[in-house]
C-alpha cells in the first residue's frame, strides 16, 4: 500500500482550473420497486435502472479481467474519518476534526494508493480531488508504458463529475498522450472494490482503539491491506 500525505493548498492545479464553475449537486435518485397499484411507467423505470446496473457492473468486471497489458484500472472512493478516537467521555462532546481518506484502488495489480488530509489542509472541493488524481495518474504514467486508464467511481459530482476534474484529465491525457476514460456505477448500487480497503481499515479501529492527531491513522491503513 502506498501512503501519502498532502498539503493540499500548495498543491492546486492552474488557475483556470480553480476558476471554472462547479457543477451542482446531482439530484437524480434511484428509482424505487414500484409498489401496489403502480402504472406501468414506474415498471418500465425500474426495469430500465436494473439494467442499467448490471450493465455497469459488467462493464467493470469486462475492464478488470478482459483489458490490454497497457491498460491501468482504478476504482476510487473518499472515506471520512474523525479525530480523535478516545474513550474519554469527556471528549463525547467536542467538536471532531475530519480525516479525509481518498483511495485508489488497482484492480489488475491490487496496489491501494490512500491520500490522507484533514480540513485543516483542505476539504472537499472538486479541485482537491482534481489536484491529488492528476498527481497520481502522472506519476503512474511516469514509471509505466499505459497508453489508456479507465477511472471506476461512483457518480458524485464535485468528486467525479465536475467540470474541473474532466479538464484535468483532458490536460493531462493530451500531454502524456494516453487515452483516459471515466466510467460510473448505477446511482444506488455503487458498491465497488475500493470500499473492501475502507472496510479492512474500519476493522483496525476497534472501540478501544484510540486516536490522537490524523497521523496515527496512517499506521492503522498501512496494516490493514495485507494483499500486494
Amino acid at each position: 500500500m502506498f501512503m501519502t500525505t498532502l498539503a493540499i493548498g500548495q498543491r492546486q492545479l492552474r488557475d483556470w482550473l480553480i476558476k471554472t464553475p462547479s457543477v451542482g449537486k446531482d439530484p437524480v435518485s434511484a428509482p424505487a420497486p414500484p409498489q401496489p397499484g403502480h402504472d406501468k411507467s414506474e415498471e418500465d423505470d425500474y426495469a430500465n435502472h436494473l439494467q442499467k446496473k448490471e450493465k455497469s457492473r459488467q462493464e467493470k468486471a469486462n475492464d478488470k479481467e478482459h483489458s490490454e497489458a497497457d491498460t491501468i484500472v482504478y476504482t476510487m472512493d473518499v472515506q471520512v474519518v474523525l479525530c480523535p478516537r478516545m474513550q474519554a467521555s469527556a471528549t463525547y462532546y467536542k467538536t471532531k476534526l475530519k480525516v479525509h481518506n481518498y483511495t485508489h484502488y488497482n484492480l489488475k495489480t491490487k496496489e491501494v494508493f490512500c491520500y490522507l488530509w484533514h480540513e485543516g489542509n483542505g476539504g472537499l472541493d472538486s479541485n482537491v480531488f482534481a489536484s491529488i488524481l492528476i498527481r497520481h495518474l502522472r506519476s503512474e504514467l511516469d514509471k509505466s508504458n499505459a497508453s489508456r486508464i479507465i477511472l471506476w467511481s461512483d457518480g458524485c459530482c464535485y468528486q467525479n463529475r465536475s467540470v474541473k476534474l474532466a479538464n484535468a484529465l483532458l490536460e493531462l491525457a493530451i500531454e502524456k498522450n494516453v487515452s483516459i476514460e471515466q466510467k460510473y456505477l448505477e446511482v444506488g448500487h455503487t458498491q465497488i472494490e475500493v470500499d473492501s480497503i475502507h472496510s479492512a481499515i474500519e476493522r483496525k479501529l476497534p472501540p478501544h482503539r484510540e486516536i490522537y492527531i490524523p497521523a496515527d491513522y496512517i499506521n492503522i491503513m498501512k496494516s490493514a491491506w495485507k494483499d500486494p
